[in-house]
């Protein structure tokens, strides 16, 4: 590509960046909220289309000029639509025993710190974790999931998982939940170095190339997975990418992967409903591609997962919650943004995480160059079917931002880049590999390439992993520690506040059958252990003005004798209405009586203070 070329291809993508900048703040939707969800956006009145469509005018406008540029103005190094999709088989590498061998050994590290790590006992996440567990406890006491519990995130994270925990260990506590998702996060170590060893073997490149791709994978992927940036919601999607490259690797033996590739449709939804999401539409993505490619069997058999697995849910739990799991997945969905929804910083704004936020930007642009640059560039020697893999990896993580859009504060954005973090890692190998190959053969320098290189970043991994031999004394009192751990009085995991307003909860609650928050901390209700008087279980995500009438008309019912409200007031001045950090916070995390106006009015016109401890508010029926 010649220098001039190559100028113009690029220039105008940047200017558009360079005007987008300004475009950010013009772009704007009408404010509609006719069902009164009180939140950020509220405050702001600020669409919850506005940041989505910002997103992808921003995104897409420099990748779409970028696409059309090369196509026009590198026409001879252009592939051509047709030479886009490979007609034959994937050409496998020789057996690298080597990698095998390292990738057996990383396998082996990461059970081993399963079985030597401390299990957490941080204190306990009182609206984080008090959501899955309080969730999962209305199920354990009334053996109903929809009816009687309104699931948020899905139903593994707000019911199962703690019940599954509670079911395998015989313990109904907190330790026997954090176990159990102690062994799902380290599971989900062990999927995405899977994929790590897939995504390395597609490329084909030479067998120390190999080793070399893979260790920096690994690294990586076990480095967003201990700083829970990658985490077991994820795990579905981990799947996803190692079914798609699967059945793009291949044409024939993989009809079963196909299957189970399209059950994960349900079970993505079931699992994590945002992943599910997520997933979906990047499936549909994919069967486009297949269908572009002639793989007319697979396709069927991805169809058949679907319907198989669909049709067996239905049959599982019945057309009523199968109608309940409908409705509330639509209205989750419809509404997330205006319950939780942050606007997103304006790039190169001085707003909070406007950093974050741009560099983000930037890194789904470079990373979309360089997938189109990539699958379109016949003189590359990547496999077609890998380069189709970039793009389904970059339609993933295109839609996966979603998440840093709607909830835009810095551990969100942190998340939602996550896998353009992995894209990008791909990116930045090939190009530095490249270079170093001219740099190696000029200079001899190949102990880069060799044994030492690959040694170091062995090395890396187990400090990574803090795998020493203090630890592994751990896996021969493995046994001892669990039994331990499972059994440790909930107590052990609370605050001093909380455990004194706990144990005066138990007291008042004693001889009640529900008992009814209205505040965040969502954990109260667990830990004393009743059920909720309404199906909102975590009333943060309580939607729409219906939730409110909805939540009204439980208590009617239930007619608790006592509710927690909130604590009392903080002082306004402790809120610096001109700093804008100060006010992100207080807009971000809207006080329950000001996001559920007609849920406050009917407590407050029914319910009496009965006393003020610490803090706390604890109200009587009148």
């Amino acid at each position: 590509m010649q220098i001039k070329t190559k100028f113009s291809i690029y220039f105008l993508p940047i200017l558009a960046i360079i005007l987008n900048v300004y475009l950010w703040e013009k772009i704007s939707f009408p404010y509609s909220n006719p069902e009164e969800v009180i939140g950020y956006y509220s405050f702001f009145s600020h669409s919850h289309f506005t940041d989505t469509i910002r997103y992808i005018v921003f995104v897409s406008t420099p990748l779409i000029l970028f696409f059309v540029l090369f196509i026009f103005l590198n026409k001879q190094e252009c592939l051509k639509f047709n030479e886009i999709f490979p007609n034959v088989s994937f050409r496998e590498n020789e057996k690298n025993s080597q990698l095998n061998l390292i990738f057996y050994i990383c396998l082996f590290i990461l059970t081993a710190k399963f079985f030597s790590t401390e299990f957490p006992k941080n204190n306990l996440d009182i609206f984080h974790e008090g959501q899955l567990l309080s969730g999962a406890y209305n199920f354990f006491l009334t053996k109903e999931i929809w009816k009687n519990t309104y699931v948020i995130s899905g139903l593994f994270m707000d019911i199962l998982n703690a019940n599954l925990a509670w079911s395998i260990t015989g313990n109904e506590s907190i330790g026997a939940y954090r176990f159990f998702i102690f062994f799902l996060q380290s599971f989900t170590s062990i999927i995405f170095l899977i994929l790590g060893y897939y995504i390395c073997k597609s490329f084909n490149l030479k067998k120390d190339e190999e080793v070399l791709f893979f260790l920096i994978l690994s690294i990586v992927f076990l480095y967003l997975v201990n700083s829970n940036v990658l985490v077991f919601r994820d795990l579905p999607l981990a799947c996803l990418l190692i079914f798609c490259l699967n059945i793009f690797r291949s044409h024939k033996s993989n009809l079963a992967i196909c299957f189970l590739l399209g059950t994960l449709s349900i079970i993505s939804l079931l699992w994590s409903l945002d992943r599910g999401m997520y997933l979906n539409a990047t499936l549909i993505s994919f069967i486009i591609l297949l269908f572009f490619m002639k793989r007319n069997y697979q396709i069927f058999f991805i169809f058949l997962g679907i319907l198989f697995s669909w049709i067996l849910f239905y049959l599982l739990i019945g057309k009523g919650n199968f109608l309940l799991f409908i409705d509330h997945s639509f209205t989750i969905l419809k509404y997330m943004d205006l319950q939780q929804g942050v606007i997103y910083p304006a790039p190169f704004s001085d707003e909070p995480n406007a950093t974050r936020g741009t560099r983000n930007l930037l890194l789904i642009i470079i990373n979309g160059f360089f997938v189109i640059f990539t699958l379109l560039n016949r003189k590359n020697n990547i496999p077609k079917e890998t380069k189709l893999f970039l793009v389904i990896l970059f339609i993933l993580s295109f839609l996966f931002y979603k998440s840093g859009l709607s909830r835009s504060d810095a551990p969100h954005m942190k998340q939602a880049i996550s896998f353009h973090t992995i894209l990008f890692i791909i990116i930045i190998y090939f190009n530095l590999s490249n270079y170093l190959k001219k740099y190696i053969n000029n200079n001899g320098l190949k102990f880069l390439l060799e044994k030492k290189i690959i040694l170091i970043l062995f090395l890396a991994i187990f400090l990574q992993n803090n795998i020493n031999f203090q630890h592994m004394k751990n896996i021969f009192n493995f046994k001892e520690r669990y039994i331990k751990f499972i059994n440790i009085n909930d107590n052990f995991f609370l605050k001093e506040n909380d455990r004194k307003i706990v144990n005066k909860l138990k007291e008042l609650t004693k001889n009640e059958d529900c008992f009814q928050l209205f505040n965040y901390h969502t954990a109260y209700t667990y830990l004393i252990k009743k059920k909720t008087c309404s199906k909102f279980t975590h009333i943060f995500n309580l939607g729409p003005k219906k939730h409110q009438y909805d939540f009204i008309a439980d208590i009617r019912q239930t007619n608790p004798k006592f509710i927690l409200y909130e604590t009392t007031p903080e002082s306004e001045t402790l809120i610096d209405y001109n700093d804008k950090k100060s006010l992100f916070l207080v807009y971000s995390f809207v006080r329950p009586s000001e996001k559920f106006p007609y849920i406050n009015k009917f407590i407050l016109e029914n319910y009496k203070t009965l006393e003020e401890f610490n803090d706390w508010v604890i109200l009587h029926r009148n």
